[in-house]
Formats: C-alpha cells, structure tokens, sequence
C-alpha cells in the first residue's frame, strides 16, 4: 500500500472543523481566526468540509472501479460509515441522559430518545435533539457534525453510473473531465449559501459538496501527472489563494484553489506524516462525528471559552476516534475482504 499525507490531511480536517465549532457553539463565530484574517471570506470548516469531499472522490472513484459488482462497492461504502456512525448513536442516548433536566426515569421511557436513536443512522431524516439536551446552548443541535454524511453518502451512489464505463479508462477521463467542469461552473455562476431542501438535503449544498467531491474523482485519473508537477500545482494554488483572498474575490476561485493546494500536499510522502494512519490509525472520521457532541457537552458543564473549548475538545475527540477506529471502523473495514465471496454466493 503506497503512503502519502492524506491521511494526516484528514486528521487535520476533523480539527479543523472542531476548532471552527469551538467559536459557534460558544456564540462567537465572528471571532474565528481565519475568518478574522480573511475579513470575513471563509471559516477553517470551509477548507475541512471541502477538504473531505476531494479526498473522499479521490479515493472512492478508483475503490468503484475496483470493485468486482456494484453490490461489492455499496456494501463496501455501508461499512466506511455505518457501524461508527451506528455506535456513536448509541453512546449519544445513553449518555445525553446526564444533561437531561428530568428524570432517569422519564428519559428512557418516553418517544423522543427513540425517535433519535431511529432516526440518527438513517441520515435523511430530520433529527436534532432529544427531548430539552443542550436547549440552553447556543446551538440546540445534538451533534451538528451529522448533516454532511447525507451529502457524501449520495455522491457515493451518484458515481455509480461510472461504473458501466469501469473498463474504459479514455471514456472515463473525457466523462468525468466535462461533467467536473460542467458542476464548478454552475457553482461559480449561482452558488448563493441560501439552501433551499428537498427531501431533507439542500440541492444547492448536494452541488457544491459534489463539485470538489468530483474534481477529487477527476484527480484520481490524473493521479500520475498531478503527482508529477505537484510543487508547481502547489505553488500555483497558494499564489492564487492570497491574491483571491486580498482582492476579496476567493468563493469564485475556492473550487479551483482548493484542489491546487489540498491534492499536492496529499501526494506528497513527508517522513513520519505519511506513516500516521499506519501508526496510530484514520481517526478522523471518529473525530469528526464526536466533536460536536463532546463540545456541546463541555460547554454545557463547563462554559468554557472558545480557546478551552477546541483545546479540551480535540484531546476527547481523539480519544474517542482513536477507539471508534480501532475498536469498529478497523474491524468492519476488515470484513471486505469476505464481501466478494458474499457477491458471488448470492450470485450479484
């Protein structure tokens, strides 16, 4: 298996997202340092969410086309997200019982707590709280880190439709050219940040999301050629951000410019960085689905500040991904390996 940085990119990522949350969940997201250092242009979340959807096309456009059958790639998808995602549900409703403000008693007999614990693992469905759990933060939400999943998990299914040119690299690269354009175009001419939902997801965020998630796609057939010329593609990426970022025209650009800085660094094999997920595991993605409610909790006992809240809230969250990782995600990751004899028993 070759190593390179994505890995520690996507610990970065998960961070990223808990220190942007640090600044909202304690009602002061004006404050946020790279908001404040862009005058207002972007939030750190606004590099980590973009930043999981390219590395995510990246790597599960080639996982499609490896697949032996669809139903291979599906399941394979189902335990990426599922079984952390199921048990993180469940440590959620044991635990919310602490910050409920009746009785042991009432908590666990009565509809709301299970209508969550339904409703969380199904990602389309409309789901924020139990009962009064953090009515008095400035967030109400349970765990806002949540509403992204429905974005990728749909961009999981969107690609399939590649897999029918799975044996044709040349088409794959011309389809996959146009159709990448043809998505940052539309972003760039009506993105607005107003989503309007459908179904439960917002089209105008399916859309953006989609766009880095399949420029990511797009790299991956290009892998070679981007690795190649990686430090003029960096280089190139920076210069364009700090000329966006001072003539304040950035969110036209970001589709291009985070691709530019985020792919090359990824590709790169710095010494000890590329060896992180070797060593101590892909806590990301337990990170990233604690974070919000490990804040939401500490801020609820503690009123810490934004500074507190981040520092305390990345050593629990890590703690936790580390266990998720290598307690389930590793563990259910390992059952690949059985689905293609799976496939071919049930004859799909």
């Amino acid at each position: 298996m070759e190593h390179n940085n994505f890995d520690f990119l996507r610990l970065i990522f998960s961070i990223f997202v808990i220190i942007g949350h640090s600044y909202s969940l304690c009602g002061s997201a004006d404050h946020e340092i790279v908001h404040t250092l862009t005058s207002g242009q972007l939030l750190l979340q606004d590099i980590a969410l973009p930043g999981f959807f390219l590395t995510s096309g990246f790597f599960i456009f080639p996982s499609l086309i490896r697949s032996n059958s669809l139903f291979e790639y599906f399941i394979k998808r189902l335990l990426r997200i599922y079984p952390a995602l199921i048990l993180m549900t469940i440590v959620t409703c044991l635990f919310s019982v602490f910050m409920f403000s009746g009785t042991a008693a009432y908590y666990f007999t009565h509809w709301s707590l299970y209508k969550y614990a339904l409703r969380a693992p199904f990602l389309y469905l409309p789901n924020t709280t139990i009962y009064d759990v953090f009515a008095n933060s400035p967030s109400k939400s349970l765990n806002g880190s949540l509403w992204t999943i429905p974005y990728e998990f749909t961009w999981y299914i969107a690609i399939m439709i590649f897999y029918l040119i799975r044996k044709n690299k040349n088409w794959q690269k011309v389809l996959m050219s146009v159709f990448s354009v043809f998505i940052v175009l539309y972003n760039v001419k009506y993105y607005t940040d107003r989503p309007n939902y459908y179904y439960l997801i917002s089209g105008e965020y399916l859309l953006y999301f989609g766009s880095f998630f399949m420029v990511g796609a797009w790299a991956s057939l290009f892998k070679d050629e981007i690795n190649k010329y990686k430090l003029v593609v960096l280089s190139i990426g920076f210069l364009l951000f700090f000329i966006t970022i001072y003539f304040k025209v950035y969110s036209s650009f970001n589709y291009l410019i985070i691709p530019m800085v985020l792919l090359p660094i990824g590709l790169y094999q710095t010494p000890f960085i590329k060896d992180i997920g070797k060593n101590i595991g892909d806590l990301s993605y337990g990170i990233y689905i604690y974070g919000w409610y490990v804040q939401q909790t500490l801020y609820h006992f503690f009123k810490p500040s934004p500074i507190q809240l981040m520092t305390y809230a990345v050593i629990i969250a890590s703690v936790l991904g580390y266990l998720s990782w290598h307690l389930i995600e590793k563990r259910a990751l390992d059952l690949k390996s059985k689905i293609k004899y799976l496939s071919q028993f049930l004859g799909i």
